[in-house]
C-alpha cells in the first residue's frame, strides 16, 4: 500500500468518527432540552422519588433513535436526568435560605 491509499483511508475513517460524535453530541443536546420537560410531566404524575426518576428516563430514552441505543444507553439518559433534579433541588434549597 502507498502512502496516498493509507491516507486516504485514515482521513475517512477520522471523517466518519467526526460525524458520528457530531451526530451523538447533537441528540445529547436535544435529551438535555427535553429533560425540565420530562421530570415537570413526573412531578405532576404524583410519584415517588425513584418512580418519578423511571418515569423521567423512559419519556427521554424514547427520543433516542433506536441505531443510537448502543452508544447511549437508559443508564446515560438516567444520570442526564439524575444532574438536573440534583440542579433542581440546589436551587430549591437555595431559595429557601
Amino acid at each position: 500500500m502507498t502512502i496516498s491509499i493509507i491516507s486516504n483511508v485514515i482521513l475517512a475513517l477520522l471523517a466518519v468518527l467526526s460525524s458520528f460524535l457530531s451526530y451523538f453530541f447533537h441528540i445529547k443536546n436535544e435529551l438535555e432540552k427535553a429533560v425540565p420537560d420530562a421530570i415537570n410531566n413526573a412531578e405532576l404524575a404524583g410519584k415517588t422519588g425513584a418512580e418519578k426518576l423511571e418515569l423521567a428516563t423512559t419519556n427521554i430514552y424514547k427520543l433516542v433513535p433506536k441505531y443510537m441505543h448502543t452508544f447511549i444507553t437508559k443508564e446515560f439518559v438516567r444520570n442526564i436526568i439524575q444532574l438536573a433534579f440534583d440542579k433542581i433541588a440546589d436551587y430549591a434549597r437555595k431559595q429557601a435560605e
